[in-house]
Protein backbone atom coordinates (compact mmCIF):
# COMPACT_ATOMS: atom_id res chain seq x y z
CA UNK A 1 0.00 0.00 0.00
CA UNK A 2 2.86 2.14 0.94
CA UNK A 3 4.45 1.99 -2.64
CA UNK A 4 1.24 2.79 -4.21
CA UNK A 5 0.68 5.99 -1.59
CA UNK A 6 4.21 6.65 -2.80
CA UNK A 7 4.07 6.21 -6.70
CA UNK A 8 0.85 8.52 -6.36
CA UNK A 9 2.36 11.60 -4.46
CA UNK A 10 5.32 11.45 -6.94
CA UNK A 11 3.07 12.04 -9.99
CA UNK A 12 0.66 14.65 -8.11
CA UNK A 13 4.11 16.46 -7.30
CA UNK A 14 5.32 16.19 -11.27
CA UNK A 15 2.09 16.74 -12.72
CA UNK A 16 -0.09 18.51 -10.63
CA UNK A 17 -0.03 22.13 -11.66
CA UNK A 18 -1.25 20.56 -15.14
CA UNK A 19 -3.48 18.78 -13.58
CA UNK A 20 -5.03 22.00 -11.67
CA UNK A 21 -5.81 23.58 -15.13
CA UNK A 22 -7.58 21.03 -16.72
CA UNK A 23 -10.15 20.15 -14.17
CA UNK A 24 -10.45 23.28 -13.46
CA UNK A 25 -11.04 24.47 -17.36
CA UNK A 26 -13.73 21.89 -17.56
CA UNK A 27 -15.20 21.93 -14.17
CA UNK A 28 -15.47 25.40 -13.36
CA UNK A 29 -17.82 26.65 -16.41
CA UNK A 30 -19.94 23.12 -15.71
CA UNK A 31 -20.60 23.41 -12.10
CA UNK A 32 -21.45 27.21 -12.75
CA UNK A 33 -24.02 26.34 -15.18
CA UNK A 34 -25.25 23.34 -13.11
CA UNK A 35 -25.75 25.84 -10.28
CA UNK A 36 -27.61 28.18 -12.30
CA UNK A 37 -30.04 25.86 -14.17
CA UNK A 38 -31.07 24.10 -10.78
CA UNK A 39 -31.81 28.03 -9.54
CA UNK A 40 -34.28 28.06 -12.10
CA UNK A 41 -35.93 24.78 -11.72
CA UNK A 42 -35.02 21.63 -9.39
CA UNK A 43 -36.16 19.14 -12.03
CA UNK A 44 -34.02 20.48 -14.64
CA UNK A 45 -31.11 20.70 -12.12
CA UNK A 46 -31.08 16.93 -11.16
CA UNK A 47 -31.11 16.26 -14.61
CA UNK A 48 -28.05 18.63 -14.97
CA UNK A 49 -26.04 17.45 -12.17
CA UNK A 50 -26.64 14.13 -13.38
CA UNK A 51 -25.16 14.81 -16.50
CA UNK A 52 -21.73 16.73 -15.41
CA UNK A 53 -21.61 13.51 -12.85
CA UNK A 54 -21.62 10.76 -15.09
CA UNK A 55 -20.16 12.61 -18.35
CA UNK A 56 -18.48 15.53 -17.44
CA UNK A 57 -16.14 14.00 -14.50
CA UNK A 58 -15.95 10.71 -16.38
CA UNK A 59 -14.42 12.88 -19.18
CA UNK A 60 -12.34 14.78 -16.50
CA UNK A 61 -10.70 11.74 -14.88
CA UNK A 62 -10.16 10.69 -18.36
CA UNK A 63 -8.28 14.11 -19.21
CA UNK A 64 -6.06 13.49 -16.16
CA UNK A 65 -5.21 10.49 -16.74
CA UNK A 66 -4.29 11.53 -19.99
CA UNK A 67 -2.25 14.39 -18.63
CA UNK A 68 -0.17 11.79 -16.82
CA UNK A 69 0.44 9.30 -19.19
CA UNK A 70 1.48 12.00 -22.33
CA UNK A 71 2.94 15.95 -21.32
CA UNK A 72 0.35 18.22 -23.17
CA UNK A 73 0.70 21.82 -24.14
CA UNK A 74 -2.40 22.90 -23.15
CA UNK A 75 -5.10 22.08 -20.61
CA UNK A 76 -7.46 21.71 -23.67
CA UNK A 77 -5.32 18.95 -25.74
CA UNK A 78 -5.87 16.52 -22.55
CA UNK A 79 -9.77 16.68 -23.44
CA UNK A 80 -8.77 16.02 -27.58
CA UNK A 81 -7.26 13.23 -26.91
CA UNK A 82 -9.74 11.58 -24.44
CA UNK A 83 -13.23 12.88 -26.16
CA UNK A 84 -13.45 9.19 -28.15
CA UNK A 85 -12.89 7.75 -24.99
CA UNK A 86 -15.77 9.28 -23.20
CA UNK A 87 -18.49 6.90 -24.22
CA UNK A 88 -16.00 3.85 -22.83
CA UNK A 89 -15.34 6.17 -19.97
CA UNK A 90 -18.96 6.80 -19.04
CA UNK A 91 -20.33 3.34 -19.37
CA UNK A 92 -17.51 2.23 -17.17
CA UNK A 93 -18.06 4.55 -14.69
CA UNK A 94 -22.12 4.10 -14.40
CA UNK A 95 -21.34 -0.05 -14.52
CA UNK A 96 -19.01 0.17 -11.58
CA UNK A 97 -20.75 2.88 -9.93
CA UNK A 98 -24.17 0.72 -10.03
CA UNK A 99 -22.49 -2.88 -9.39
CA UNK A 100 -20.01 -1.29 -6.23
CA UNK A 101 -23.39 0.63 -4.69
CA UNK A 102 -25.86 -2.48 -5.04
CA UNK A 103 -22.19 -4.42 -3.66
CA UNK A 104 -22.44 -1.81 -0.70
CA UNK A 105 -26.45 -1.85 -0.39
CA UNK A 106 -25.80 -6.56 0.20
CA UNK A 107 -22.72 -5.99 2.31
CA UNK A 108 -19.97 -3.33 2.70
CA UNK A 109 -16.90 -5.33 1.49
CA UNK A 110 -17.82 -6.54 -1.41
CA UNK A 111 -18.98 -3.41 -2.68
CA UNK A 112 -15.39 -2.03 -1.97
CA UNK A 113 -13.79 -4.85 -3.42
CA UNK A 114 -15.49 -4.39 -7.05
CA UNK A 115 -14.22 -1.13 -6.55
CA UNK A 116 -10.60 -1.80 -5.97
CA UNK A 117 -10.67 -4.48 -9.02
CA UNK A 118 -12.20 -2.54 -11.42
CA UNK A 119 -9.95 0.75 -9.98
CA UNK A 120 -7.59 0.52 -13.02
CA UNK A 121 -10.42 0.27 -15.99
CA UNK A 122 -10.30 3.96 -16.85
CA UNK A 123 -6.28 3.97 -17.35
CA UNK A 124 -6.66 1.29 -19.81
CA UNK A 125 -9.63 2.90 -21.78
CA UNK A 126 -7.20 5.90 -22.22
CA UNK A 127 -4.32 4.33 -22.67
CA UNK A 128 -4.61 1.19 -24.41
CA UNK A 129 -8.00 2.56 -26.20
CA UNK A 130 -10.07 -1.09 -24.55
CA UNK A 131 -13.49 -1.39 -24.52
CA UNK A 132 -15.29 -0.49 -21.40
CA UNK A 133 -16.49 -4.01 -20.29
CA UNK A 134 -12.98 -5.78 -21.28
CA UNK A 135 -11.41 -2.72 -19.19
CA UNK A 136 -13.30 -3.92 -16.18
CA UNK A 137 -12.16 -7.71 -17.12
CA UNK A 138 -8.82 -6.77 -17.49
CA UNK A 139 -8.39 -4.73 -14.54
CA UNK A 140 -10.04 -7.43 -12.42
CA UNK A 141 -7.06 -9.54 -13.82
CA UNK A 142 -4.64 -6.53 -13.27
CA UNK A 143 -5.69 -6.49 -9.70
CA UNK A 144 -6.15 -9.64 -8.31
CA UNK A 145 -4.05 -11.35 -5.64
CA UNK A 146 -3.24 -6.92 -4.81
CA UNK A 147 -6.91 -6.31 -4.02
CA UNK A 148 -6.66 -5.97 -0.33
CA UNK A 149 -3.39 -3.38 -1.02
CA UNK A 150 -5.18 -1.78 -3.79
CA UNK A 151 -8.33 -0.96 -1.61
CA UNK A 152 -6.49 0.34 1.59
CA UNK A 153 -4.83 2.71 -0.68
CA UNK A 154 -8.30 3.96 -2.11
CA UNK A 155 -9.27 4.50 1.21
CA UNK A 156 -6.56 6.54 2.36
CA UNK A 157 -6.36 8.96 -0.70
CA UNK A 158 -10.25 9.05 -1.26
CA UNK A 159 -10.42 9.96 2.94
CA UNK A 160 -7.44 12.08 2.63
CA UNK A 161 -8.60 13.77 -0.36
CA UNK A 162 -12.44 14.11 0.78
CA UNK A 163 -11.11 15.95 3.92
CA UNK A 164 -9.27 18.25 2.37
CA UNK A 165 -11.95 19.34 -0.24
CA UNK A 166 -14.81 19.14 2.91
CA UNK A 167 -14.20 23.09 3.42
CA UNK A 168 -14.87 23.60 -0.27
CA UNK A 169 -17.96 21.83 -0.37
CA UNK A 170 -19.21 23.12 2.71
CA UNK A 171 -18.73 26.61 1.37
CA UNK A 172 -20.94 25.52 -1.47
CA UNK A 173 -23.66 24.14 0.63
CA UNK A 174 -23.81 26.70 3.35
CA UNK A 175 -23.90 30.27 1.01
CA UNK A 176 -25.93 32.34 -0.84
CA UNK A 177 -24.85 33.39 -4.21
CA UNK A 178 -24.80 30.64 -6.83
CA UNK A 179 -21.64 31.77 -8.60
CA UNK A 180 -19.88 30.58 -5.32
CA UNK A 181 -22.20 27.00 -5.00
CA UNK A 182 -20.44 26.49 -8.67
CA UNK A 183 -16.95 27.74 -7.81
CA UNK A 184 -17.37 25.69 -4.23
CA UNK A 185 -18.46 22.22 -5.78
CA UNK A 186 -15.61 22.90 -8.78
CA UNK A 187 -13.10 23.12 -6.61
CA UNK A 188 -14.13 20.54 -4.68
CA UNK A 189 -14.30 18.27 -7.83
CA UNK A 190 -11.16 19.26 -8.69
CA UNK A 191 -9.26 18.07 -4.82
CA UNK A 192 -10.87 14.73 -4.64
CA UNK A 193 -10.55 14.07 -8.43
CA UNK A 194 -7.12 14.73 -9.09
CA UNK A 195 -5.85 12.38 -6.34
CA UNK A 196 -8.12 9.78 -7.25
CA UNK A 197 -7.12 9.63 -10.77
CA UNK A 198 -3.27 9.61 -10.36
CA UNK A 199 -4.12 6.58 -7.91
CA UNK A 200 -5.86 5.08 -10.55
CA UNK A 201 -2.91 5.53 -12.97
CA UNK A 202 -0.60 4.66 -10.32
CA UNK A 203 -2.28 1.04 -9.75
CA UNK A 204 -2.13 0.76 -13.30
CA UNK A 205 1.18 1.18 -14.18
CA UNK A 206 2.22 -1.14 -11.20
CA UNK A 207 0.01 -3.75 -12.22
CA UNK A 208 1.14 -3.59 -15.91
CA UNK A 209 4.57 -3.38 -14.87
CA UNK A 210 4.05 -6.87 -12.76
CA UNK A 211 1.97 -8.58 -15.28
CA UNK A 212 4.67 -7.70 -18.25
CA UNK A 213 7.57 -8.79 -16.32
CA UNK A 214 9.46 -12.09 -17.84
CA UNK A 215 8.95 -14.96 -15.70
CA UNK A 216 11.32 -15.51 -12.82
CA UNK A 217 13.57 -18.78 -13.58
CA UNK A 218 15.00 -21.23 -11.06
Amino acid sequence: MRGLIGETWRLLRTHGPAMVLVALVLLVPAELAVAYVAEDSQSLGVAASAGLTFIGYAWVYGALIATMSRRTRSPLESYGRTVDRVPSLVLATFVTALVTVLGLLLLIIPGLLVYARWSAASPLIVIEHQSPFEALETSNGLVRGRTWTVLGAIVVVFLLAFVAGLPLLLLAELTDPIWLDGIGNALFGVVVNIPTAALAYAIFRQARAVSDAPPAHD
